[in-house]
């Protein structure tokens, strides 16, 4: 068996592109950089608090009314506090209704506001989630969805099946940033090993620019990783093969992975 090379020389020779957006991509990239990689940042989406209907903003405003709070992801989390915070409302995380999230991440957002989950689920996926949630509402609770307007449909539609009342509030919209034109035609004059996605957003904007260009990736040495299932699937769907992609959805697997993909690439040559 091949020795285990140092982490800090594990991704040296290796131009890794992360697509993220830009206020996300920092501890990526730190990760990615620690093991030797060269890194560059392509923000392939931004996100951007959407105006509320005159619905949504009655029901923020009585969000502690609501017997859970279901959060999707950190960004609805952190635009969910901008509008209390519009609206003049500050609230004790005692009064707070049981808050539930998808993944680890959006719980530690969640904690930056002293506030604490009810659910986080053992796998970061909607599937998973709902099986979790299931087991601890009942039928007569009502539940305040924060969302992003690109979000899965998959989370809204079964939670109205499981509860008599269910409000859904769009707090953001991931949209794709003008300069990742300009950045992406510069990069592919550059040698580029990897592209990671951590979205299916960032996956249909990336398409988008290779469309825009008219280009063929087959024509590039490019690879392609993802952090979980729902973003491979939108890779495969366009045709891009997934070559890493984590047993746990997180960045920090997604790095893990990809070193460890190099890793064995090294050792067989």
């Amino acid at each position: 068996m091949a020795n285990k090379m140092p982490k800090g020389e594990a991704l040296q020779g290796k131009h890794v592109v992360v697509t993220r957006a830009a206020h996300q991509g920092t501890e990526f990239e730190t990760q990615l950089k620690a093991a030797g990689a060269f890194v560059t940042q392509m923000p392939l989406l931004t996100f951007e608090r959407t105006e509320l209907t005159e619905m949504e903003k009655e029901a923020v405003s009585h969000f502690q009314t609501f017997d859970w709070l279901v959060f999707t992801s950190s960004n609805g989390v952190r635009f969910f506090m901008d509008a209390l915070s519009s609206f003049g409302i500050e609230s004790e995380p005692t009064s707070w209704p049981q808050i539930a999230v998808v993944g680890e991440k959006t719980a530690a957002t969640l904690r930056e506001y002293q506030l604490q989950e009810k659910l986080v689920p053992k796998e970061y996926v909607a599937e998973r989630f709902l099986e979790e949630l299931q087991e601890l509402v009942n039928s007569e609770d009502s539940v305040l969805l924060i969302r992003g307007k690109l979000g899965r449909r998959l989370i809204a539609e079964q939670l109205s099946q499981l509860v008599q009342k269910l409000t859904e509030v769009t707090v953001y919209d991931t949209v794709f940033p003008a300069e990742a034109q300009e950045q992406f035609k510069h990069l592919c004059d550059q040698h580029i090993d990897l592209f990671t996605f951590t979205s299916s957003s960032t996956v249909h904007h990336f398409v988008q620019l290779l469309q825009e260009f008219k280009l063929d990736w087959q024509e590039y040495p490019w690879n392609f990783a993802c952090i979980g299932p729902i973003a491979a699937k939108t890779c495969r769907h366009y045709g891009l093969p997934v070559v890493i992609m984590p047993d746990t959805y997180t960045i920090e697997a997604l790095s893990n992975a990809i070193i460890a993909y190099y890793e064995e690439e090294k050792s067989n040559e």
